[in-house]
């Protein structure tokens, strides 16, 4: 804490998420400075309860299983990967958008059709240009399956 106050006082820069001065001068006081973000510390709690029991070597290669598993299906519905394979994320798999669609409209389809859930680029370059599905967390080889069969479904949908 005392080095993050010391780099926080040199930078003196305002910030509005995180204020290190005043939060020290309220936890001097035995209070906090912003109302703490109790649902989001219990979630990460629960998170790492699950890590530890599935165990986080598990955890990643469940990650890299379901990330790869996800890739090949996606390439069988002639999708391209949005990165080159040594730099791919195993958490995340970033798709191109086939020539013809836009990217938001696979994503509102997926959602509204077949309640499944992706996204899109959040980059506003990249906007239309690129899908995202997520494969960590609480997802499964039949998360995986549904996925593949939603997205196959949407494409035949939108392209006629």
């Amino acid at each position: 804490m005392e080095l993050a106050l010391k780099q926080h006082l040199r930078q003196r820069v305002g910030d509005l998420v995180l204020d290190l001065t005043r939060e020290r001068k309220s936890q001097e006081k035995g209070e906090t400075a912003f109302t703490p973000p109790v649902s989001l510390v219990y979630g990460l709690r629960e998170a790492l309860r699950m890590i530890a029991e599935e165990g986080l070597g598990r955890v990643t290669a469940r990650h890299r299983r379901l990330s790869s598993a996800l890739r090949v299906g996606c390439g069988a519905l002639g999708l391209e990967p949005f990165n080159r394979p040594e730099v791919a994320s195993s958490t995340v798999v970033a798709l191109k958008v086939p020539q013809g669609l836009e990217g938001a409209a696979i994503v509102a389809h997926l959602r509204s059709r077949y309640g499944t859930v992706i996204a899109g680029s959040r980059s506003p370059r990249l906007h239309n240009k690129v899908i995202r599905i997520g494969t960590m967390g609480a997802v499964s080889e039949a998360d995986i399956q549904t996925d593949l069969r939603h997205l196959k479904a949407t494409l035949e949908d939108l392209i006629t």
